[in-house]
């Protein structure tokens, strides 16, 4: 009796592996953004003489690990791939119905955050900007 299971199932928890590893990298690229900024280095300037392993590891085969830039390219290919081969066979009436209940399961929740990272900002910064269309 085979207990293994089919070859195309394994193939997808391969790809949803490789798309937990990427974001892994993404969320240890956020970390380190915050704690070693230096490792980025954004502004394209030298590193500090005075950050000897900052600018070793900036400067090595290691930057692919801190580095979200290539994860999050590698994540949404893979997330294509994913999503893709699970309506690969369902009717048209399936893909609408999906891609339909998607965009709401997605949207509400991030008009929701964007709306309140407004409000926020907009009350952190003591309110003395002029919006359009609600300035006198």
């Amino acid at each position: 009796m085979n207990t293994l299971p089919p070859r195309m199932v394994t193939k997808l928890k391969c790809l949803d592996s490789v798309r937990g590893i990427a974001s892994l990298v993404v969320v240890l690229s956020h970390l380190s953004l915050v704690y070693f900024i230096y490792l980025h280095n954004i502004d394209g300037g030298k590193i500090p003489a005075k950050f000897p392993v900052k600018n070793y590891i900036h400067n090595s085969i290691f930057a692919f690990l801190y580095s979200g830039t290539s994860a999050v390219f590698i994540f949404f290919v893979m997330s294509g791939i994913v999503l893709s081969r699970g309506i690969e066979k369902k009717t048209d009436g399936y893909y609408y119905l999906t891609s339909f209940t998607r965009y709401f399961r997605l949207a509400i929740p991030a008009t929701f955050s964007c709306l309140l990272m407004f409000v926020i900002l907009f009350y952190i910064s003591g309110s003395n900007y002029n919006l359009p269309g609600a300035s006198e």
